[in-house]
């Protein structure tokens, strides 16, 4: 009879997961196929509409927020499907706005994110025994950041030639989002609250979603990061006082 119960136990897990990482799989394809659709459309970067990207991000995010508070939606269905869905593809909309026309090395990114996140959901899977659950955060977030630090230490002493910096501005993503991915693969996971928040699954997709179009945008704007970078270096702030000082007299 056990032997039942815990093969019914399991079986429910499964069908959870499935929801909730299928769901959040649906979400990321559409907002890639957003991003090629409305990349065709464009000619130009300069014809993006940064207002109505801010417009539908914004009203994502409000509608987020109004959802998360309203428990009574929450738990009925499928209006809690049809909330997120619209929140999904709001965001998904704003960020194809925002975003200019992709090319083939922009598109390597998403395998990136889809690798972060794999990566974080699997670690957050595990939890010690008798360890509690932030601790375990802290701890991972901790190690993380150390091997981070010696891969970018090796990379500086190995590659020369290679541009050091994108490599760190890639490397603090990885940081930042560590404890970010693993809290939340914690909750998906049930070891906040001690049950899967069976639900919520809606909820946990779009969150899902927000993180890989949070990562994906950061990862696309690194060459702009470099070139602020660039211009706000010593030697060009000083040229650029030197030629204000200039015409200034």
């Amino acid at each position: 009879m056990s032997d039942i119960l815990n093969g019914l136990v399991a079986l429910h897990k499964y069908s959870f997961y499935l929801q909730v990482f299928g769901a959040a799989l649906v979400f990321i394809l559409v907002s890639i196929l957003l991003l090629l659709f409305l990349g065709e459309l464009r000619d130009e970067p300069r014809n993006i509409s940064c207002i109505v990207a801010i417009s539908l991000i914004s009203l994502g995010l409000i509608l987020f927020n109004v959802y998360v508070n309203m428990l009574r939606l929450r738990r009925k269905f499928p209006a809690n499907w049809i909330f997120c869905c619209t929140i999904a593809l709001l965001l998904a909309l704003g960020n194809a706005c925002l975003l200019p026309a992709q090319d083939g090395e922009d598109y390597v990114w998403v395998l990136e994110v889809m690798a972060l996140i794999c990566f974080y959901l699997l670690i957050g899977l595990w939890l010690p025994p008798q360890c509690p659950p932030m601790l375990y955060i802290a701890l991972t977030s901790f190690i993380v950041c150390v091997v981070v630090f010696f891969c970018l230490l090796f990379m500086y002493r190995c590659c020369a030639e290679c541009n050091i910096l994108i490599y760190t501005i890639d490397a603090t993503l990885w940081v930042f989002m560590c404890p970010i991915m693993l809290f939340q693969a914690q909750v998906i996971h049930g070891h906040q609250q001690t049950i899967l928040p069976f639900l919520d699954i809606p909820l946990c997709s779009v969150l899902l979603l927000i993180d890989f179009l949070t990562c994906y945008t950061f990862l696309t704007g690194i060459n702009d990061m470099i070139m602020a970078t660039d211009i706000f270096s010593a030697s060009n702030t000083k040229m650029i006082i030197d030629v204000a000082s200039f015409y200034s007299t």
